[in-house]
């Protein structure tokens, strides 16, 4: 399984709140799916960076792939799920 993971890494929920989800789609998803597909890969999955979602960043990716991944973790005890 293929998963597009946008193109700058950024967290959904602030991109969205600050530049809107049409922004969000326009600029961060719909690239890094495209990137992958003109390699020839088939993407049916997107994975949030910092398993950062919402239910409306959710239902707008669908309508592009089969399958969303996130995680849950405590902050506690790990600073980010994706260190960079």
């Amino acid at each position: 399984m293929i998963e597009a993971h946008t193109v700058n890494h950024l967290r959904a929920p602030d991109y969205v709140e600050a530049n809107g989800m049409t922004a969000y789609m326009t600029d961060e998803v719909m690239p890094s799916i495209e990137l992958l597909e003109n390699d020839g890969f088939d993407v049916t999955a997107f994975a949030y960076p910092f398993g950062s979602r919402t239910d409306e960043t959710d239902h707008a990716i669908l309508e592009q792939v089969q399958t969303l991944r996130s995680v849950v973790f405590t902050w506690s005890e790990v600073s980010s799920p994706c260190p960079l």
